[in-house]
């Protein structure tokens, strides 16, 4: 996931070095091309939006360790910035492709981020209310995984391994 998460960090930071190269549709309807207006204009927009959102947050938290976790957890949340930028890939999507399709598939991802954020409200519930009438006990108990309740203070308390596959009732290698 580290990888992926450096990809993606990358593709950002590229489209900023490209956002000041990119001509740009002025108030009157003619295009910009003039490169010094062009980097003014993105100075002044979404520059910083961009910013923000191309930093490897990641990276940031591993060298710093686990000192200071509400620094983390900042960090963690400044990766929402990413999200502001759907309102332009949205005007640009419905450029390029059927208005229909563009809608779909916009409901499609809109109803995926829903769903992960109620994923992680879910697993934040078990997690914080673990004891044996908890969802996360049972499925680690039904799994062979078992949680040690005695350890509830440390990060070391057994069961489930986090992740997709676990929901399956197969091994992926």
């Amino acid at each position: 996931m580290v990888v992926i998460d450096g990809i993606v960090d990358i593709v950002f930071f590229v489209d900023v070095i490209l956002n000041f190269h990119t001509t740009f549709v002025g108030p009157g309807g003619e295009v910009v091309s003039d490169p010094k207006i062009i980097r003014m204009n993105y100075l002044k927009t979404w520059f910083i939006i961009d910013l923000l959102s191309c930093l490897p947050y990641d990276v940031i938290n591993a060298f710093q360790g686990a000192t200071n976790s509400n620094i983390s957890r900042i960090f963690s949340a400044l990766k929402v910035v990413r999200l502001l930028r759907l309102g332009r890939v949205v005007r640009k999507l419905d450029h390029y492709i059927e208005y229909g399709l563009a809608f779909l598939v916009l409901l499609m991802l809109f109803f995926v981020l829903i769903a992960h954020w109620l994923a992680c409200i879910w697993y934040k519930i078990g997690i914080d209310n673990l004891n044996e009438q908890s969802w996360l006990y049972k499925l680690g108990n039904d799994i062979k995984e078992p949680y040690n309740l005695t350890q509830k203070g440390s990060s070391e308390r057994g069961g489930p391994v986090l992740g997709w596959n676990t929901c399956l009732p197969f091994t992926i290698p």
